[in-house]
This record gives structure tokens, C-alpha cells and sequence, in this order.
């Protein structure tokens, strides 16, 4: 049952009887962008864990997920594998580039043949990097509800991560022009387009979906404060873990502290951290012999990682094993004492942790985004702050000079695992599905403004980024979305509140579109044929400066109905067809042999 009352996120009471769950069979589409046994990473990991969970239960499932394209002739396929007993569909995955990960035609293609074939109750999305975040609208729009795992930054973050170039942590992720990029430019497109637009695009699609899930209260708060989710359509629920290796795991013990970290070998997870800390501990020579430190993954640092270890003479204390298998990192931690987790970046909710607590060892890891939720500080484990590597090399110091203290954080830790089983995880999702299936989400009603044009000039891009400063001057409370308009499904533009062409150039197809649905008009006074329509039948607004353009852009998002529309918009549509050049009406064909 849910209980809307308790805390500041829908949360659950208790969780449903898998017998009870067993007489209401659903049909589930798991989907994410990349799945085992291709790829171990947590998400994928968590994906494929809670759809065996959700077989177990009774559900019929079925997993639509990505494979890294290895050559052009991948990239159209689409293949049926089998694992253990669910159906796995494969399409191929082509750019993980900020540029083009949001959106994939050929993915969605693809997507709509499952939906037309699998027939499925709900779809659950897991990580959608590269696939595309518009497989949400396109699924929601047929009319089948949504639940999206949240995993990490990447819906409110173009680089995932929420720091800047200076390594620094963003504060306002609607300040990507001013620390990280401005603009982008996806690959069928011919120019730039603002940051913004990417941003406004992948939140629109977030809005489609029914309820969103995020392990971490950190997390949710993220998106809840970037206006990429609904606290009232968010449900915290940990993605949980197999306990199973670990009730069974007999620890080896040691005389030493043996410190373990398993993390991506890459700058945010503060591995350069961990190794500076290493070097200090290697130089008090009364350390020696009494620690060891083994890093576990892969990374474009690790060849620098290995290198650094040799260097700095520490390939005696320190290992660093590259990328192993799971079941190798059950054994590493069955022979450890201490996780270490270093991130300089907003985690949310590390496997390695909630790994580690079922191993039964101490957590020593930095305190950002929901790592701080998984440990008590002195009691299962140790907060330190990122990037301090001093402080990192002290707090494991204090393991190596008290070694029954990692002993009894690990049991302390043992002894509250039972709350992270994956079985409770999946009790809890179900419990939402029914909750989204029997009550139906509205859709996104934030004003849309679709954007057109050539490649927009700097003062363009600049009010563009600067824009949400004039939306909260004029007390909009919201934010008018601004999408690039081929990105949009045609039954979307029937909600869209304006069409903006940007530059003098106009794309006549886009704007014959908008004048035939009736959409008011955005140009710049120097767009002539579009001031021209505006003159004779109303619907255009012809602006003077960017000052005017932010002024009507802000308008929009207190009310959607601010500007007026055409009052005859077929005469529109006619004049403008009539002085268009003939190219206007080429119909495109891209190259799709490879």
C-alpha cells in the first residue's frame, strides 16, 4: 500500500506478498541501454538482477537493451537472445557522445516494433544513454505507463557527473554555457544548437514518464531541484543486492588491513585521490607491512594508474588488477577489510558499498551525493570529504593502527544487509506498478516552444543560456521547454505553445508545419517572409532585439497563451507555400546503407 503522507517522496508501507502478486500477472519491458553479459557495470547489473526478480515473481518480462555497435553493419539489427528464460532484444547502441546519446532514430525504430510485438503492461527504463531518451514519450503516447530508474546525474547532467571542468561540483545545472558548453551538435543537425535545448529535451521526456525511482534521496532531491522530476511522482526505493554469495561467504583473515576499492578507473571516482593517499601511506615507514590497498576495474587511467604504482615504488602494497570478473570481486572481498570509495562526484547508490556491507566489511568512502546515506560514521564505517587526499591517507591510517575496528563495522554492517535484499527491491517496484497502473499520470503540461532556424549567432545562444534568469525576473514559477523541432513526435506539436525560427534563414517546411497547426510565430524583424505573413494575416511576432525575444520567451512560461495566433492560418500557410524556394520540399533521404 502507499502512503503519500510519511516522508517528503511517496514512500511504501509494507511491501506486497509475492503469492499476492502471482494472481496479477503484468507483461514488463525492461529496457536499458546496455545489459549483461556484455556489460557488468552497476546499472546493468541492477537492470538485469530486478528482471529475473520480477520473472521470479510471476511477471512475464521481456528486456529491450543495447549492444556497443562494432561495425555499420550492426547498426541495423535487431537480435533475439534467450537468458534464463527472458527474452532479450538487442539493438545496437552507435554514440555514448553528450552530443547524440539522447536521441536515436534508428533505436526508436526498433522500439516501436517491441512495443508492436511484446504488447507490454508497463515499460521500465533503466539507463537510456544512448538509446535515447524519446523511447519515453514514444511509449507513454500509446497510452502504456512508465517507471524510470534513476541511476545517475546523466538526466539533469549532459557529462553525468555534475563537475566542472576546474573538477569542482555544479551548483545550478542550468549554467552549462558559463562553466562547461554552451552548445551542442548532434550529428543531423547542421549547425550547433544551445545546450539548453538538449537539456529542455531530455526533462521533457523525463516528464512523460509515470513515476520516477531513485535509490538515493540525494539523487531525487537532484532532479527534483533541476525541475527534471515531480517529488509527488518520485518513489525512493534502494535497487537492493544479491545477498545470496554473501550469506555464504567465509572471510579470510588477515594480520594486516587490506583496503579494496572497485570502482571505473576515471578522475571522478577520485582515483588519483586514492593513489596520493597510497604514496603518503607507503612514506611512514612505520606502516610498512601492516596495509595493502587492491584496485579492481577499468578505465581509461588505468595504464596512468599502473605506471604511478611502479614509479612511486609502491607495487609491493598496491595491486591494481584491471577489470575482473564478479565473482573474482566476491573473493577480493571475502580477503578484505575496508572498501574505500573515493568519488569526487554526487554518487548515488554504489554497489560496491552495498556489496561490501553484505561482505562484512568497513566503508571508508567521500562524502557526496547518497554515499552518506549507506554509512554511519563510526559505526559501520568513515566520511571523508572529495578531494583530500590527506584526509583520505588519515582515515585509513586509522584502520591500519586499530584493526579490530574494521572487524566491527564489518559485523555491524552483516547485521543490517537483510534491508538491502533485492527481494524487498523488487516487492517495492511492483508495488508501484500498480500504483501507476491503476492511476494514470497526466503528461508534461510545461509550455513547449519549438525552436528553428540556421545556426544560431552568439547573441542567440547567449540569450538562450541566460533566458531562465528572465523566466524567474517575471515570476514564471516554470520553465518553458525549448525543443529543436524535428525532435518532436507530429502528434506533439498540437501542445506546442509557439515556434521560434531563430535566424534570418527559415526552414519553410518546419514553419508551414507550425503555421498549419496554429502555432504563433517567433522571428526576427530582418525575417522578412515570415514578418510579411505576420502583416497580412496575424500569428507573428517580429522582434527587434534579443532583449524583446527573452522578454516573449518568458511570457510563454507564465502563460502558455500569451501570444496571439494567426486568424486565418491556412491563407498563411498559402502564402508562404507560394513564395518558399522549390528545395523546401525535397523530401529528405538519408544514406542509411553502410
Amino acid at each position: 500500500m502507499l502512503n503519500r503522507n510519511r516522508h517528503a517522496y511517496p514512500s511504501l508501507e509494507d511491501p506486497i506478498v509475492l503469492s499476492d502478486i502471482k494472481k496479477r500477472r503484468r507483461r514488463i519491458l525492461i529496457v536499458s541501454n546496455l545489459f549483461p553479459p556484455h556489460v557488468l557495470g552497476g546499472a546493468e547489473v541492477v537492470a538485469r538482477r530486478q528482471a529475473l526478480g520480477l520473472a521470479a515473481s510471476g511477471c512475464d518480462v521481456v528486456v529491450f537493451a543495447g549492444r556497443i555497435a562494432e561495425n555499420a553493419d550492426a547498426r541495423g539489427r535487431l537480435d533475439r537472445e534467450d537468458d534464463e528464460g527472458m527474452v532479450v532484444w538487442r539493438t545496437s547502441v552507435t554514440s555514448f557522445e553528450a552530443n547524440d546519446n539522447f536521441r536515436n532514430d534508428r533505436v526508436a525504430e526498433h522500439f516501436r516494433a517491441i512495443l508492436n510485438s511484446e504488447q507490454p503492461d508497463l515499460v521500465h527504463f533503466h539507463n537510456m544513454a544512448g538509446l535515447g531518451m524519446h523511447l519515453i514519450p514514444l511509449a507513454r503516447r500509446r497510452g502504456i505507463p512508465v517507471v524510470v530508474t534513476l541511476h545517475d546525474l546523466w538526466g539533469v547532467c549532459y557529462r553525468g557527473t555534475k563537475l566542472r571542468d576546474d573538477g569542482s561540483i555544479c551548483g545550478n545545472t542550468e549554467e552549462c554555457g558559463t562553466h562547461c558548453s554552451a552548445s551542442i551538435r548532434p550529428h543531423d543537425l547542421a549547425h550547433p544548437v544551445p545546450m539548453r535545448l538538449r537539456r529542455d529535451y531530455v526533462t521533457w521526456c523525463l516528464g512523460h514518464a509515470s513515476a520516477l525511482v531513485s535509490p538515493s534521496v540525494s539523487l531525487a532531491d537532484a532532479y527534483v531541484q533541476a525541475g527534471a522530476a515531480r517529488r509527488e511522482r518520485t518513489f525512493v526505493i534502494s535497487n537492493g543486492i544479491d545477498l545470496r554469495p554473501f550469506r555464504e561467504m567465509k572471510r579470510v583473515p588477515s594480520a594486516a588491513t587490506r583496503f579494496l576499492c572497485v570502482a571505473y578507473m576515471g578522475e571522478h571516482k577520485g582515483i588519483p585521490d586514492l593513489i596520493e593517499a597510497a604514496k603518503r601511506l607507503a612514506g611512514d615507514v612505520s606502516l610498512k607491512e601492516r596495509w595493502s590497498l587492491t584496485i579492481a576495474g577499468d578505465g581509461h587511467l588505468l595504464e596512468d594508474v599502473r605506471r604511478q604504482i611502479a614509479e612511486l615504488g609502491l607495487s609491493e602494497t598496491v595491486q591494481c588488477l584491471g577489470r575482473v570478473p564478479r565473482d573474482r570481486i566476491i573473493e577480493l572481498m571475502s580477503a578484505s577489510d575496508v572498501i574505500v570509495l573515493p568519488s569526487r562526484w554526487p554518487e548515488n547508490e554504489p554497489v560496491s558499498l552495498l556489496e561490501a556491507m553484505a561482505a562484512g566489511m568497513a566503508q571508508l568512502a567521500t562524502d557526496v551525493g547518497g554515499i552518506g546515506a549507506l554509512i554511519e560514521p563510526g559505526k559501520t564505517g568513515t566520511l571523508v570529504p572529495p578531494s583530500a587526499p590527506d584526509r583520505l591517507a588519515e582515515a585509513m591510517q586509522a584502520y591500519i593502527d586499530a584493526p579490530e575496528r574494521a572487524r566491527e563495522e564489518g559485523q555491524r554492517n552483516v547485521a543490517r544487509r537483510e534491508g538491502y535484499a533485492e527481494e524487498a527491491a523488487v516487492a517495492r517496484l511492483l508495488d508501484v506498478y500498480e500504483d501507476v497502473l491503476a492511476n494514470p499520470r497526466s503528461l508534461p503540461d510545461e509550455p513547449v516552444v519549438l525552436c528553428a532556424g540556421g545556426a544560431p549567432g552568439s547573441e542567440i545562444v547567449d540569450a538562450v543560456q541566460s533566458l531562465h534568469q528572465t523566466e524567474d525576473e517575471v515570476g514564471a514559477g516554470r520553465r518553458v521547454r525549448l525543443l529543436w523541432h524535428d525532435w518532436l513526435p507530429a502528434d506533439a506539436w498540437a501542445d506546442a505553445a509557439a515556434f521560434w525560427n531563430w535566424s534570418e534563414d527559415i526552414e519553410f517546411a518546419a514553419a508551414l508545419q507550425a503555421i498549419r497547426w496554429g502555432l504563433p510565430i517567433i522571428v526576427s524583424a530582418e525575417c522578412k517572409p515570415l514578418a510579411m505573413v505576420g502583416q497580412m494575416f496575424g500569428g507573428v511576432r517580429a522582434v527587434e532585439s534579443v532583449a524583446d525575444v527573452r522578454g516573449l520567451l518568458a511570457s510563454v512560461a507564465v502563460d502558455p497563451a500569451a501570444l496571439p495566433r494567426a486568424w486565418n492560418s491556412r491563407g498563411a500557410a498559402d502564402m508562404l507555400a507560394a513564395i518558399a524556394p522549390q528545395a523546401s520540399f525535397h523530401i529528405p533521404c538519408p544514406d542509411i546503407w553502410p
